[in-house]
């Protein structure tokens, strides 16, 4: 009972995130807003904690990693929900879903370690993603299929670690 609550909070939410798509500062404030108002410490997203940008599944992760205490994975989501608009029921229960290991939680290399497209790619994946599960017709496969394969084989990431991304937002599909 209540195994799988959290899905319908993970599509809105993913489906919200895209919208920023090409606001990433907003993404990026709101972030910091949560962490500064939910009191809980900013994990490291980029050398020396500069923000300049970030990823969807990086986003997802901040909530989704194995050591975080409920207690503040809740916090996290309720501040996310408020800042990014989502009118779905937090989850009470996380069961089912995979967690990122800690000392791999992003989905980037940090700047001077990536290449300038690896952020953008994440967000291609993403979208192409969410449009899969939207429409599963070739087109769409074809388009996710070609993110899937460049975002595998950058640094940090590989197929175990972008395939429970793309479980996070469209565990159904």
């Amino acid at each position: 009972m209540g195994q799988f609550e959290w899905i319908n909070f993970y599509k809105e939410f993913a489906k919200e995130l895209l919208k920023y798509k090409n606001n990433r500062k907003a993404v990026i404030d709101n972030v910091l807003k949560v962490y500064q108002e939910a009191n809980i410490n900013l994990p490291t997203l980029e050398r020396d904690n500069k923000l300049v940008d970030i990823d969807p599944f990086t986003v997802f992760g901040l909530f989704n990693k194995s050591s975080l205490k409920e207690t503040n994975r809740k916090k996290i989501i309720a501040g996310l929900a408020s800042a990014f608009n989502i009118s779905t029921p937090i989850p009470e229960s996380f069961d089912s879903i995979p967690t990122l290991n800690n000392q791999n939680a992003t989905f980037y290399y940090f700047i001077g370690d990536r290449e300038e497209s690896d952020i953008d790619n994440l967000w291609e994946l993403f979208d192409a993603a969410l449009c899969y599960a939207a429409i599963p017709n070739a087109e769409n496969r074809a388009i996710i299929s070609k993110y899937f394969d460049i975002v595998i084989n950058k640094k940090g990431n590989g197929n175990s670690k972008i395939t429970m991304g793309l479980y996070w937002i469209a565990p159904d599909v």
